[in-house]
This record gives C-alpha cells, structure tokens and sequence, in this order.
C-alpha cells in the first residue's frame, strides 16, 4: 500500500497515540494550539471528564483527558 506522507498517519498501518491526564484541559489545549498543533474535532465532554484530540505539527496524534471532578 502506498501512503501520501500528510495521510500516512490516517490512513496506513500502525499510527502512534499519545494520551494524557492534565488538570486544565482547556489551558493546556491552547498551549498546544500556539505550537502549532490543530484540534482533530471538537473538545468532548463525558460524564467521566472531558477529552481533547489534537494533531501536533509533525503529525502525531495527542489525546489530552481531565477527569470529572
């Protein structure tokens, strides 16, 4: 299978995940946003805590999570 670069990580085989517990969500979001990373979808809000996906500037997929208080 062929894989354009920019869709590789999307598309084709193994893509690596990188997940987190923060205490502030929504700071540490927009620390990300101001270097360079992109939200991958809209903040979720769970009963258990919220959960935000972002892609960071080389493509890596980064999943933040602040548990309900």
């Amino acid at each position: 299978m062929v894989c354009v670069f920019r869709e590789a990580y999307t598309n084709c085989g193994y893509s690596p995940f990188l997940s987190f517990e923060v205490i502030d969500l929504q700071s540490r979001v927009q620390s990300l946003l101001e270097l360079g990373a992109v939200l991958d979808g809209p903040i979720k809000y769970a009963e258990q805590g919220k959960i935000a996906a972002l892609r960071g500037p080389d493509g890596q997929m980064l999943s933040l999570f602040e548990a309900a208080a």
